[in-house]
């Protein structure tokens, strides 16, 4: 199952999907890290918030993807030489270990 969100947006989660990432320790270190935002709505209801980071990482059983709000909009500005400080930032996954990074 995926759980998607668009940088700089937010999301309302249905209960299944909160329970399985807030019970999820990495979950929580996106959270701490500022790579995640959470907070609740008026009807009590939780949200996530993509950050500036774009990627995905396994949390909870459910892998949890943070997009680009314009698809290719990050590869066009490296294109181009627009992103002056590109870098990867690896994210707590349970599975980080097994993720390799591919450059141009």
């Amino acid at each position: 199952m995926k759980v998607s969100v668009a940088e700089r947006s937010s999301i309302e989660l249905g209960d299944n999907d909160w329970r399985a990432l807030s019970s999820d320790r990495y979950f929580w270190q996106l959270v701490t890290s500022k790579i995640l935002q959470v907070d609740t709505t008026s009807n009590g209801r939780f949200r996530i918030r993509g950050t500036c980071y774009v990627g995905r990482a396994l949390v909870g059983g459910r892998i949890l993807e943070i997009k680009e709000k314009f698809p290719g909009a990050l590869a066009a500005l490296a294109r181009i030489g627009s992103v002056d400080r590109l870098r990867v930032e690896r994210a707590p996954s349970s599975i980080a270990e097994d993720l390799r990074v591919r450059t141009h």
